[in-house]
């Protein structure tokens, strides 16, 4: 008898601590009703101050609609390189232009004419994309690498010839694709550097170990040519867009990057890259600079 008694009080006991260590809580009717709990939006999460969106976009043409006489690049302002550069780039089969805002009529005529590539949300220079499609948007942050896949198919064999000023040199590629690199550094006024390099990616997969923050990781990857007399490096502003191509005469790295085929007659197709957004545009701002955002936020 005791000892029954002396359990229903240690369980009396324990029943009292606990409820005045988690206190008391009263239920009440929510203030808001089933309709509008299915509206309730969770707030957009924030990307990092150094983000950058950029929409790429293909776009295939014929060889006529990509010459030099085409009414395509009469309507695409010049880049601004380096003469220097902007002559490499011609050597090598490469050309590129700079669109500021809507895309001309001549380019959204292309765009048009191909077929399930994309579309013009009402032709204001807005790129929708086809999730079955090679279009992507692109999120990228200050200086780190991010890549273009330029085709889908990877080359048995790639034989290239390229030329450096006065000096040319041949290189033979197996299991070959192309790729454009691609990093941004968002500066203090709301602009971009946007940097793309051409590369060549070959070879089978291997894994080697790369030290990152203090760890190491295992690194699947395929050995990289890169370019880098080649490179390109353009200010941009949002909404402006850089286009991509071979050069008329087909020939070298421009050939194997922007041509679906060997041949001269083979389809060739545009690269648009669009600067969508940055997270950080200060443009009515007191202490306005052209400074990278990354030095100012270190």
């Amino acid at each position: 008898m005791n000892r029954n008694l002396l359990q229903i009080s240690l369980i009396f006991i324990l029943v009292t601590l606990a409820a005045l260590l988690g206190g008391c809580q009263l239920w009440s009717t929510p203030e808001w009703t089933v309709d509008q709990a299915k509206t309730l939006e969770l707030p957009t999460p924030r990307m990092s101050v150094d983000s950058v969106i950029l929409e790429i976009a293909f776009v295939h043409v014929t060889p006529a609609a990509n010459q030099v006489d085409a009414a395509l690049w009469h309507d695409v302002n010049a880049v601004p390189l380096p003469w220097q550069t902007q002559k490499k780039l011609a050597f090598n089969g490469i050309r590129c232009g700079l669109i500021a805002g809507q895309l001309p009529a001549s380019l959204q005529q292309l765009i048009q004419a191909d077929k399930n590539t994309l579309d013009l949300q009402d032709l204001n220079g807005n790129l929708e994309h086809d999730l079955q499609g090679r279009n992507q948007r692109l999120h990228s942050r200050a200086g780190r690498r991010g890549q273009i896949v330029l085709t889908n198919k990877i080359l048995p064999t790639v034989h290239l010839v390229t030329r450096d000023g006065d000096y040319s040199s041949g290189e033979t590629f197996h299991q070959a694709q192309c790729v454009l690199e691609i990093r941004t550094y968002p500066q203090g006024d709301g602009r971009v550097r946007v940097q793309l390099t051409p590369e060549i990616q070959h070879g089978h997969l291997r894994s080697q170990f790369v030290g990152h923050d203090g760890s190491w990781l295992i690194n699947n990857d395929r050995e990289t040519r890169s370019f880098d007399f080649l490179a390109m490096e353009v200010l941009m502003t949002p909404g402006e867009s850089l286009v991509l191509s071979c050069t008329a005469d087909v020939k070298g790295l421009g050939q194997h990057m922007f041509v679906d085929g060997k041949r001269d007659s083979d389809t060739q197709y545009l690269v648009l890259v669009r600067l969508v957004q940055t997270q950080f545009d200060d443009l009515f701002a007191p202490d306005k600079t052209a400074q990278p955002v990354t030095d100012r936020w270190e």
